[in-house]
């Protein structure tokens, strides 16, 4: 090979996740969470609100996503307070989630 290896996906080390779109929200959401002394929740990042619906996609193939329980996940609003088209804030049905 020429050095260059296949990336391998970071595995998930705890059963509760808090996901956003950027560097951003991974550094206010684990200084938040260590102000309050919350630990054992994994923050990552998904790369922008068009690349939510990939990263959901290979999380449950990664290492380690059998344990999961809890999956939080945030996006902010832009310019758009509405949400965005096709942005529904109601649950689909008990225990589904909103779409955006």
């Amino acid at each position: 090979m020429n050095g260059v290896e296949a990336a391998k996906p970071k595995p998930i080390e705890s059963p509760l996740m808090l996901v956003g779109e950027g560097v951003e929200e991974v550094l206010f959401f684990s200084a938040m969470l260590e102000h309050l002394g919350i630990s054992g929740v994994q923050v990552e990042q998904y790369i922008g609100k068009t690349g939510l619906n990939a990263y959901l996609r290979t999380l449950k193939v990664r290492p380690g996503f059998a344990p999961v329980t809890r999956l939080g996940i945030t996006r902010d609003a832009d310019d758009n307070p509405t949400g965005g088209p096709g942005c529904s804030t109601r649950r689909k049905g008990r225990g589904s989630p909103a779409t955006c």
